[in-house]
């Protein structure tokens, strides 16, 4: 009995000793099959953080490619543009298509997605009509449209890609921060579990220092790129600093000495240091210029994977130019590609030997520290390419106004002699030369449209160039209207128009620049005048409450023959004109609706456009009756805005 007994014992503890293996084994199985789907969730969300930062890229590109040939004089260049500007819309909607068909299962991600979606087609609708403009050489309305338009919406869109990258840099560390404390409890539990079953000797002893080893380097493998990811993830920092991070947490973790990026030019034979980080002194820094074949980049360069060496002087480059000139004995390194191309190296290296091999793990942190390089530096060059485009497009329009202005002033003085000579020719003509009166009329009314055109282009430069100054001050509605309407019932007449005007009696002040708004109406009423023909033109203001402000509303009504959707869409843009509609329609500048609207904007309000071919049309000016900064709502929204 007693030996049975025994045995039953040491059965016993032998099976459960043997359940406790299974037990850890299945423990170690299942977290690596979590551990691995988690690296998989991470890598799947670095690639839609590429995607991202490939679309940010294709953005800027574009925005660039629109620059460049505003800038050209060849038309050919131009063309050879245009084509690289569609290429790139090809390969926005390819990532863009991608990023849409990989996105997660984070709610805010795909709200943010469904919200920047309509804000992308605007964006990419506007810069069309930009490279259009430029192609039919309209330069100045495509500056317009690229600083007016396409910039805000741009940003717009770069705002949203941004929330995006927050949002998935939130959940990738979201995802490391969970596999790092399942790897740490389950490394408890393993721990637990192999000291109990130590009774199976050396193989459980075995299988426990295996699994030790491997939760180890899954737990170190994760910290590095956790580290590398903060570093990227830093808001505040220049690209420069972030890339010298970088090199510092590769020499820590590689245990090198210097860390260094170069610009290769292998026709050139030159390896130009662009960052470089170093544990000790060196002479070595930014902006040095390497013989090419001295350094080992050369090797690497015409590799299209990392070159490692632990021991140089074991290895079979011992005999080489470039151990010769450097004495390094541990190196490992890899290219970096800018835009698609090979561009440079990155690598690790330091002047004693390592005791053991590089690893894949090693090979890799390399490989992927040279990766976010790559991105770093084209975010790098693409923003200061983007900033020197902005600055000189930006000149360009100062220097358009500045020059407008002046020669605007220049002409006046002549003009107004030539209309004064006029009326004294007129007034001699009647006594002494019967007969030329009319022709002297023509010459005084060419000069007085002259002398228009040019006041318009004058007030579109100041306004352009940000020199028109407001001379805001309450006054009465009655007075304006009364003062608009003695001056425009002539004109009407001209077609044989008949014209009213109605006033609501609820308003009294307004709080605008009195002249200006003046400018604006008979702008208004003076269009509306010369495109109506035997029928009504009317003015009629009302007061309003939205948004928590009142304004007022000057609408003018004219039964004429109407604008297209089609014209509708650019009548207030600089020089657009609308069709004539009868022999005595003569189409002015197309400068009388761009500037009244910016007059409007400059006094906190808008001008909007409602009109049916056949029926009319109705342009409303709407404005504030208080003071802009005293009306805390937001801008009131027409119809037709």
């Amino acid at each position: 009995m007693k030996l049975v007994s025994t045995k039953a014992i040491f059965t016993l503890g032998f099976l459960t000793i043997l359940i406790l293996l299974s037990a850890v084994m299945a423990l170690w199985i299942v977290d690596l099959d979590e551990h691995n789907e988690r690296l998989q969730h991470i890598v799947d969300e670095q690639a839609e953080r590429e995607l991202v930062s490939a679309m940010r890229d294709i953005i800027y590109q574009r925005a660039i490619t629109l620059h460049r040939m505003a800038d050209m004089t060849d038309p050919f260049d131009r063309d050879e543009e245009y084509m690289a500007f569609g290429e790139l819309a090809q390969e926005f909607i390819k990532k863009r298509n991608e990023a849409f068909s990989s996105m997660g299962e984070n709610r805010v991600e795909k709200q943010l997605w469904k919200d920047i979606k309509p804000v992308m087609n605007k964006g990419g609708q506007l810069q069309n009509r930009a490279a259009d403009l430029i192609l039919d050489d309209k330069i100045d309305e495509a500056s317009t449209l690229l600083i007016d338009e396409v910039a805000p919406t741009q940003k717009v869109v770069m705002d949203k890609l941004k929330q995006i990258f927050n949002v998935q840099r939130d959940d990738i560390q979201e995802d490391m921060e969970k596999a790092k404390d399942a790897s740490i409890t389950t490394y408890r539990l393993v721990t637990f579990f192999g000291s109990v079953a130590v009774l199976l000797a050396m193989f459980t002893v075995f299988v426990v220092k295996r699994t030790g080893k491997t939760e180890k380097a899954l737990v170190d493998q994760g910290a590095r790129i956790r580290a590398l990811y903060d570093v990227t993830a830093t808001a505040g920092i220049t690209a420069d600093e972030q890339i010298n991070e970088m090199l510092r947490l590769g020499c820590q973790f590689l245990s090198m000495d210097m860390g260094k990026v170069g610009r290769i030019d292998a026709d050139e034979n030159t390896n130009t240091v662009l960052n470089v980080y170093s544990t000790h002194k060196t002479d070595l820094h930014a902006g040095a210029v390497l013989v090419l074949n001295k350094t080992f980049c050369n090797i690497v360069f015409s590799s299209d994977s990392p070159i490692a060496v632990n021991d140089v002087a074991h290895s079979e480059l011992n005999k080489s130019e470039c151990y010769e000139a450097t004495h390094l004995e541990s190196y490992i390194a890899t290219p970096i590609y800018l835009y698609g191309n090979k561009y440079g190296t990155i690598n690790f290296s330091r002047v004693k030997a390592r005791s053991s091999d590089f690893s894949d793990v090693d090979k890799d942190l390399v490989s992927l520290i040279g990766s976010w390089i790559s991105v770093t530096l084209e975010h790098k060059f693409s923003e200061k390419a983007l900033v020197d485009a902005k600055e000189a497009a930006e000149d360009a329009v100062k220097t358009k106004s500045s020059f407008l202005s002046k020669m605007s002033h220049e002409l006046r003085t002549p003009l107004n002699a030539i209309i004064g000579y006029s009326d004294l020719l007129m007034e001699e003509a009647k006594e002494t030369q019967a007969g030329t009166e009319e022709d002297l009329s023509k010459i005084k009314s060419s000069g007085i449209h002259l002398l228009s055109l040019i006041n318009d282009v004058l007030d579109l430069s100041s306004i352009d160039a940000q020199q028109m100054k407001l001379e805001a001050e309450d006054f009465s509605v009655d007075n304006i209207i009364d003062t608009v309407s003695n001056v425009i019932q002539p004109l009407v007449r001209q077609n044989n128009n008949s014209y009213h005007c109605k006033v609501s009696p609820e308003l009294s002040l307004i709080h605008a620049d009195k002249r200006k708004l003046k400018q604006i109406l008979l702008n208004l009423l003076n269009n509306a005048s010369r495109y109506t023909r035997n029928g009504n033109v009317a003015l009629e203001v009302n007061q309003i409450r939205e948004n928590g402000a009142n304004w007022v509303v000057f609408s003018v009504i004219d039964t004429g023959a109407g604008i297209s959707p089609e014209q509708q869409e650019g009548i207030f843009q600089s020089f657009s004109q609308i069709e004539k509609t009868g022999p005595n329609n003569t189409a002015g500048a197309g400068l009388g609706l761009a500037i009244s609207r910016k007059l409007a904007r400059m006094m906190g309000g808008d001008i909007t456009v409602s009109s049916t071919v056949g029926s009319g049309s109705v342009f409303s000016v709407v404005l504030p009756t208080t003071r802009p900064e005293s009306n805390k709502s937001s801008p009131l929204k027409l119809v037709g805005s």
